[in-house]
Parts: C-alpha cells; structure tokens; sequence
C-alpha cells in the first residue's frame, strides 16, 4: 500500500500481497484475517474450509482474551457452520474479515492473495493512538487532510494532539 512501510508494524492491520506456493498437501491452519481477502487460484487445486458467516464476537473474545495474534497464529477449528470449496486455477475466492477459513493444498499449487486492510472506528483509533506516541509525525501534513490543516500552526496543532490524548486516555480507561 503507498505510504506504508514494507513491514507492517500495526498487527491488526490485515494487509498485503501473498504468494502461495505448495509442493504438497500443506495447509494454512484455521485462522481469521482481520481484512478483506481476495484469493486467485493460478496451478493446481485447494480445499478451503470457510466459515458461511464472519464470527467478530467470537474473535472480539479471542482477542480479549489471548491477543490479536491469536486470530492467525494458532491452528484453530471452526466453531460455526462451513462450507468446502475447491479452487480450481481460474477461480477467485472473496473472505470478509473476521471469517474462519482454512486452505489445505491437493498436491501443486500456485495462489496469489490480496488482503486488504479493513479500516473501522476501532481500528482508526488503535492507528492514530500509535501515531500519537511519535509527536512529530503530527507536525507533518496528512496528504488526504484539507489544505487548511496544513497551514496550522504548531500551537493548534499542538492543542489538537492534546485534545485527542485526552479523548484517547479516557477511551483507554475505558470512562466513555
């Protein structure tokens, strides 16, 4: 994505291009991807196990509980109702966020992925908190602000920060 860095500092952001490539029948374990994915089959063939509908207060749970990393980095089973698809090359397959699926390779295969990331409230905040702690990147204009915010004065845009540091503490103990 422009204006990214190539590593993806924000792990909750679901986001990137993926090559897949099996010699075997390997799978990706049971996991939830917290953005859109987009999957296009290119050789061979995969079994997919997707959830019929995404499952936020199951992972809302999940990440209370063990992390946000705990949606991708373990194995987990289905807890819903799921189909098997088979991709075939030529086929795309659509994931919604925070939707159970599981890819297992039969035999060869080559895939490409794009995932993209899937900006809500929540995860608008979580960014402009991390963006915060760094006080001079706030100095900076944001490209896709009005022209009138880049003619700010350091003093405003210093009130500014303090205001959302304000709000941001009060989210964070959780008082609105």
């Amino acid at each position: 994505m422009p204006l990214f860095s190539s590593h993806n500092k924000w792990e909750w952001i679901s986001s990137g291009v993926d090559i897949f490539l099996s010699n075997n029948g390997g799978t990706i374990g049971g996991h939830y991807d917290t953005g859109d994915v987009f999957y296009f089959m290119l050789e061979g063939e995969k079994e997919w196990e997707v959830e019929k509908e995404p499952d936020l207060e199951f992972c809302q749970k999940l990440t209370k509980e063990q992390g946000i990393s705990a949606l991708s980095n373990q194995d987990l089973p289905p807890k819903n109702e799921y189909e098997k698809i088979i991709l075939k090359p030529g086929d795309i397959l659509y994931v919604p966020p925070f939707t159970y699926h599981r890819v297992t390779s039969r035999g060869k295969s080559l895939a490409a992925s794009i995932g993209l990331p899937a900006f809500n409230e929540v995860s608008y905040l979580r960014y402009m908190a991390d963006i915060f702690k760094d006080e001079e990147k706030l100095l900076l204009p944001f490209p896709s602000y009005p022209r009138e915010y880049s003619e700010l004065t350091k003093q405003s845009r210093s009130e500014v920060v303090e205001r959302l540091r304000n709000i941001l503490n009060k989210w964070d103990s959780k008082t609105i």
